[in-house]
């Protein structure tokens, strides 16, 4: 019928669209166009876009229900372990381990469904849970989970995650060699800005002013990060503000 034809004609404007928004940062635009293309046609990759735009604009309980939506439609185990993810960053930890050891009994070897699981373990400091967890990842020679969540669009990389957990157990020297690590191993202004926090809150001052400094200039370019990384560096105070700008 006509509504079907012109659906038909819509979905390529609404992809690329979606994409285009999502890809300026217009995470609200890119919302309304991969909603509107989900109800002509439900492809998983656009449901994974849609999920993605919701958590980037820090709407993460959204996200979850359009995971719950596709759930019927999309229950493999790598579905699952995506949206184990989407639950654990709304804050659903019960939800999110549910799906991902669903995810595992139906494939053993779903990494991505392990590394939620370490997540939600950390976040319950059941810090023997998360280590095995991590560790077990970190022996995968072939396997690195990038997309379409764990990845440095939405904050992780495994290493950066075991950092974010030796800091947890007040692990200062596994900390320290984590985060020296993701930052030689990735051009990432995102743990230079936790590593700085971590430095400043243990009064080493001049180090994490200095990876304040680097995280600036690896956001040169996008203006909002910028001012959001400077404005979270002066709430430290003028003490430490002043020691940056005199040095």
């Amino acid at each position: 019928n006509r509504a079907e034809e012109l659906g038909a004609q819509l979905i390529p404007v609404l992809s690329l669209r979606g994409n285009l928004q999502f890809a300026i940062g217009d995470y609200e635009g890119a919302i309304e166009d991969y909603t509107r293309y989900l109800t002509y046609s439900d492809e998983l990759g656009v449901r994974y876009s849609l999920l993605g735009a919701y958590l980037l604009a820090n709407q993460p309980e959204q996200a979850l229900l359009v995971a719950i939506d596709g759930f019927g439609r999309n229950n493999d185990p790598n579905y699952l372990a995506n949206i184990a993810f989407i639950a654990y960053r709304a804050g659903d930890d019960e939800q999110a381990t549910k799906w991902a050891n669903d995810a595992l009994v139906r494939d053993g070897n779903e990494f991505a469904a392990y590394y939620v699981l370490a997540m939600v373990a950390a976040r319950n400091e059941n810090f023997d849970t998360a280590i095995e967890y991590f560790d077990l990842l970190a022996e995968q020679e072939d396997w690195q989970y990038n997309w379409p969540f764990l990845n440095q669009q939405y904050g992780h990389i495994l290493t950066l995650d075991r950092a974010r957990l030796a800091q947890m157990m007040g692990d200062d020297e596994q900390a320290e060699a984590f985060y020296a690590q993701v930052i030689d191993e990735t051009y990432w202004y995102l743990p230079y800005i936790e590593r700085g926090r971590w430095y400043l809150n243990q009064n080493r001052v001049d180090q994490g002013i200095d990876d304040f400094i680097q995280a600036v200039r690896l956001a040169e370019g996008n203006e909002p990060l910028t001012q959001a990384i400077v404005e979270e560096f002066v709430d430290y105070g003028s003490e430490i503000v002043s020691r940056a700008v005199f040095r």
